[in-house]
């Protein structure tokens, strides 16, 4: 007897596998939706790049770029990193922040990638949906522009540095293939880079390292050895590119670091090992749980396997993806009520992981291995390596490296995208919410940046910033005080390039004591 039209030819009704495909089409439709969502955010903040300046924290940023061979004295030399890209774009400030977020973000997709090709079997989650998820997920490494300081700088850099260091950990063994070797030398490289930015964050790093890789079971001497050699070899080739000798190198960090105690900027050893107090605003603190159980709520009835549940779940998630691509597209203009501490709310990631893990899994958090724990140690260590050494509040500097804690939520949810018919939904709720809370933290740095009196919308007035050729739309005001002020200098004389001799308190520190003085 031949199969009815309602049967497939292995006996299974069609009836039955209908909603399975209408699951499939949400979940391919919510994929496709949040990678237009992370085309739309970089072509959104790439677009503003050609906005605003602050000219006290991105001045500096210019000026130690534009020739940082000028200086005898820094306690950091990302001017020196940047430099041949600020060169390869002729000073342009534009294009170099936009290469500058192109960086952090491209970085941000590789480590999402690895993490999740690490803790997401190819049966869990395919190729194509990990791409989607990852770059989604990585949006929120360009968190930090909530305060609208897209120029590159030392906080950038030490950034991008834990970014190739955590991707090395992923890809570090013991035995040495070419995936393995790759990661011991990214290691390497991120040292370096964390050490050029902010020689704290790379003390700080380095323990991080050792106890990752013993808690993983991947702790070998040689290859460690080899790490370190290879940060050793790009500092001390550093050393002798920038001062010519490795003592001129290290006179140059004594000095930087007497001339910043004589300042009082606050920036002493003492003072290095804290946490920073943490005082949230009613109004924060409920954002933060009420965001935390909407997203439970969202995971929970994606992953239902009653269709309503489910398709509820789906229709959340729509939700969040099409809620940010409001707000880039410019129909929403709300700012963040939030202050201060607004690079937070990426917590309500990582937070609602920890609920959904504890529901769904009978076992909780008991079932997470000891791996699995590491991973989530190190990446919630990570922006407390980055804020360490700032004389800024510790909290407030470390919500900017939240790109972690978007990838400790993932990995959190991750065994969950292994059990069968799951689609990875947990891991698509989480790199959705990312995405939204990101965008609202993005738009708040568009309508109130940092240091500038108008939102970015409100400048029309097209300035040469630097050369000629390097042009930034500001306010009218903005735009007239730097057009007086290079008149003003083209009259007194000044010329491009010139540079004013050392004070007198900076070549006494830079000499040293004068031992015939008692």
């Amino acid at each position: 007897m031949s199969p009815s039209l309602t049967e497939c030819g292995n006996g299974v009704s069609l009836d039955k596998l209908a909603p399975t495909f209408a699951r499939s089409a949400w979940h391919r439709g919510l994929l496709a939706l949040s990678a237009v969502g992370t085309i739309s955010f970089l072509g959104w903040v790439l677009w503003y790049c050609r906005y605003g300046i602050d000219f006290r924290d991105e001045g500096f940023y210019l000026v130690w770029m534009s020739d940082p061979y000028k200086y005898d004295i820094s306690v950091t030399q990302f001017g020196y990193v940047y430099h041949p890209l600020f060169q390869l774009v002729r000073e342009n400030v534009a294009a170099i922040r936009q290469i500058n977020l192109l960086i952090t973000f491209g970085l941000a997709w590789a480590l999402g990638n690895t993490v999740l090709k690490a803790c997401v079997p190819p049966s869990g989650l395919q190729l194509g949906a990990r791409l989607a998820i990852s770059a989604a997920m990585a949006t929120a490494s360009l968190s930090f522009l909530h305060i609208w300081l897209p120029t590159p700088s030392y906080n950038w850099l030490v950034l991008q540095a834990l970014l190739i260091a955590c991707a090395g950990l992923l890809m570090a063994g013991k035995q040495m293939d070419r995936r393995s070797f790759a990661g011991w030398l990214l290691i390497g490289i991120g040292g370096w880079l964390a050490f050029m930015a902010k020689p704290t964050s790379a003390a700080a790093l380095a323990p991080c390292v050792v106890v990752y890789l013993l808690g993983v079971g991947k702790f070998a001497l040689r290859p460690l050895m080899l790490a370190g050699t290879v940060a050793l070899a790009l500092l001390l080739g550093s050393a002798w590119w920038i001062d010519g000798s490795v003592m001129a190198f290290v006179r140059r960090y004594e000095t930087g670091i007497a001339l910043a105690e004589l300042l009082g900027g606050g920036h002493k050893i003492s003072l290095f090992l804290r946490l920073g107090d943490l005082q949230l605003d009613p109004r924060t603190r409920n954002i933060l749980v009420g965001g935390s159980l909407i997203l439970v709520a969202v995971a929970w009835l994606a992953t239902r396997e009653t269709r309503a549940l489910s398709r509820t779940g789906y229709a959340s998630m729509w939700l969040l993806g099409l809620s940010g691509l409001v707000v880039v597209c410019g129909f929403a203009r709300q700012l963040l009520t939030i202050e201060y501490y607004r690079g937070l709310l990426l917590l309500i990631v990582p937070f609602a992981a920890l609920i959904f893990v504890g529901m769904r899994s009978r076992q909780g958090l008991s079932s997470i291995s000891r791996a699995r724990w590491s991973l989530l140690l190190l990446l919630f260590v990570l922006p407390y390596v980055y804020a360490f050494g700032t004389v800024n509040n510790y909290w407030w500097q470390i919500s900017h490296a939240a790109i972690f804690w978007v990838l400790a939520g993932a990995v959190l949810v991750a065994p969950v995208a292994q059990e069968p018919g799951s689609s990875a939904k947990p891991v698509l709720a989480v790199a959705l919410a990312a995405q939204l809370i990101t965008v609202a933290l993005v738009q708040t740095g568009i309508e109130a940046p940092y240091g500038q009196a108008v939102s970015l919308r409100d400048n029309h007035r097209k300035v040469a910033v630097g050369r000629p050729s390097s042009n930034l739309r500001l306010s009218e005001g903005f735009g007239s005080y730097l057009a007086q002020a290079a008149e003003v200098a083209r009259q007194s004389g000044f010329t491009k390039g010139a540079a004013r001799p050392r004070s007198r308190i900076v070549s006494a520190i830079a000499k040293g004591p004068n031992p015939s003085a008692r």
